[in-house]
């Protein structure tokens, strides 16, 4: 009787390798989801997901605007962005939409981050809409479904980080970016 359970056990326990190697395949790794965009006097270098700090980089890229303590009052326009990709910032661009309730619920796409600029001191600008906006000119629409306000960054669509961005620029001087 042992020796039949040994043998199903022998025969059945490879499906069980084979099923959960199949299945950890098919689970997209957080980070394969978004791309880091890093931009250094008009040059735009993608970071890979394999360079050991990209984990590490886009944490902290979260946890500046994430960790927001103000609105910042600056009207964001195309020439401002432009300006911005010129000198030295970080872009994160997520390839699903995310949510969030700093300072109220919003839903988001992207996030810049300059370094190099009068708005670098911890400002992050972030490519989305506030909910209560996209129910008042879109009421019957779901956020996840309206990629033309989502993926835009509009006139205030800026927070601020007061404790500023040094743990980030730490970061990248380990990736040897330089700075300044």
């Amino acid at each position: 009787m042992i020796n039949i359970g040994i043998y199903v056990l022998t025969i059945i326990l490879p499906f069980f390798n084979v099923a959960e190697q199949l299945m950890a395949e098919e689970k997209p790794s957080k980070f394969n989801e978004v791309q880091i965009i890093l931009y250094q006097e008009g040059r735009q270098n993608v970071v890979d997901h394999q360079d050991p700090f990209f984990q590490e980089l886009l944490l902290e890229c979260e946890e500046v605007f994430l960790k927001a303590d103000s609105g910042y009052k600056v009207v964001v326009h195309k020439d401002l962005i432009s300006r911005i990709k010129k000198k030295l910032a970080i872009e994160v661009i997520y390839s699903i939409v995310h949510r969030t309730d700093i300072p109220k619920p919003l839903y988001y796409t992207r996030l810049l981050i300059p370094l190099q600029e009068k708005v670098s001191n911890g400002t992050v600008f972030f490519a989305g809409i506030y909910e209560y906006e996209l129910k008042r000119d879109k009421p019957d629409l779901l956020p996840e479904q309206d990629y033309t306000y989502i993926d835009q960054y509009r006139a205030l669509n800026i927070v601020l980080n007061t404790q500023g961005i040094p743990r980030l620029k730490k970061i990248l001087r380990k990736m040897s970016i330089e700075l300044d």
